[in-house]
């Protein structure tokens, strides 16, 4: 992986969301093309895990494992709400094609935006953003959206992972070592979900829908992960570079013939390359955020183990509002709610709106949603 790599990585990037290579355009381009550049040649972090101490204290309940990420959620500031005026989740409109008769790469527009007039799909003007406090964010994200923000899904996928971790201490997958690693409640540190305090491994949660979805995102082998391509640069530039590896579970169980499961599937990272989320259309940040997809070693691929499913309720709603009002306030929370829910409800209906009830550990999550989207 080189500049060259990283430089052409975000050309095909700015295409598939619309950023033509006319002069109107042209400064842009060459502004997140320099930015991706210097994340790729920055300066390296140090990676150093001492500070996290076996805790006798981390839930084992996956209700409080729950509360317990939460109550660790930070967010880097500015934050920004945005609206997306064609009603595409965000989503970018062409997709890229090599052409084998010409052997060059094309950009197609994808079925779902056909019909859309090109105006439309400028990002420049498809996007409009708007600032938000942390007491906005964190309300949008745990009580307004949360019934269709897979981050929230993951977040107990996630619990639940940290909960068996815990409980069953399994190995490092690098060096084997028992009872070394550690959940990171660092929430601000990307890529760092759990560490070996052996090894200095990291690695990376990513939870799918379903087995179906991660399947093809091992086949295909480019998998989104959401997380900073800065720190990840920081991290592969580090000297000793340390072990990175990507974990893969579905929110959906499957079947085994020791009962239903969550298999847990490994394998190291080798590459890791920026790509443009709609945040980048964002004139009120002042410095360019990426997104990172990565790629990983398929001979390195395997089953870690299973995740025993667990008949678990977790009440998202009631636990997100408790964690809300002690992170703030309870005056806050009555304004936000006035705010984000115009019909008003009394505090029990509100609660029951809310509430999701997760059998399967995470099957379906019901809940009020709004407009507004958080970044």
């Amino acid at each position: 992986m080189n500049a060259k790599e990283i430089s052409i990585e975000l050309s095909h990037s700015l295409s598939e969301w619309g950023v033509s290579k006319e002069r109107a355009h042209d400064e842009f381009r060459q502004g997140v093309i320099m930015v991706g550049i210097q994340y790729f040649s920055m300066d390296p972090s140090v990676v150093n895990f001492q500070h996290l101490h076996y805790d006798d204290e981390f839930p084992t309940d996956i209700n409080a494992a729950f509360e317990y990420f939460l109550r660790r959620e930070d967010v880097v500031t500015p934050l920004f709400c945005y609206e997306d005026k064609i009603n595409m989740e965000a989503r970018e409109p062409y997709f890229r094609l090599f052409n084998t008769d010409t052997r060059e790469i094309e950009y197609r527009l994808k079925p779902k935006f056909l019909g859309i007039p090109a105006q439309e799909l400028d990002p420049f003007n498809r996007f409009q953003f708007e600032q938000m406090s942390k007491e906005e964010h964190f309300f949008s994200k745990w009580l307004v959206d949360s019934g269709k923000n897979a981050e929230i899904g993951g977040k107990l996928m996630e619990s639940y992972l940290a909960c068996y971790q815990h409980e069953h201490q399994q190995e490092c997958f690098h060096c084997n070592s028992k009872k070394s690693l550690r959940w990171n409640d660092y929430s601000t540190l990307s890529w760092q979900d759990f560490v070996c305090l052996v090894c200095n491994a990291i690695y990376k949660v990513k939870t799918k829908a379903d087995m179906k979805a991660v399947d093809l995102a091992f086949h295909f082998n480019k998998i989104g992960c959401g997380s900073s391509y800065e720190e990840f640069c920081k991290i592969r530039n580090s000297q000793p570079r340390p072990k990175m590896f990507l974990v893969v579970l579905p929110r959906k169980s499957i079947i085994r013939d020791v009962g239903k499961v969550y298999p847990v599937h490994i394998a190291e990272i080798t590459k890791g390359m920026p790509t443009l989320y709609h945040g980048a259309f964002n004139k009120g940040l002042s410095t360019l955020r990426f997104k990172t997809v990565v790629s990983v070693d398929p001979s390195t691929k395997e089953t870690w183990f299973d995740l025993p499913r667990r008949r678990n309720i977790v009440d998202v709603g009631a636990v997100a509002k408790k964690v809300f009002i002690e992170k703030f306030s309870k005056n806050m929370y009555i304004e936000l709610e006035a705010l984000y829910f115009e019909d008003s409800e009394s505090e029990d209906e509100s609660d029951n709106a809310n509430s999701t009830e997760i059998r399967d550990v995470i099957k379906d999550i019901k809940t009020s949603s709004g407009n507004i989207k958080h970044p």
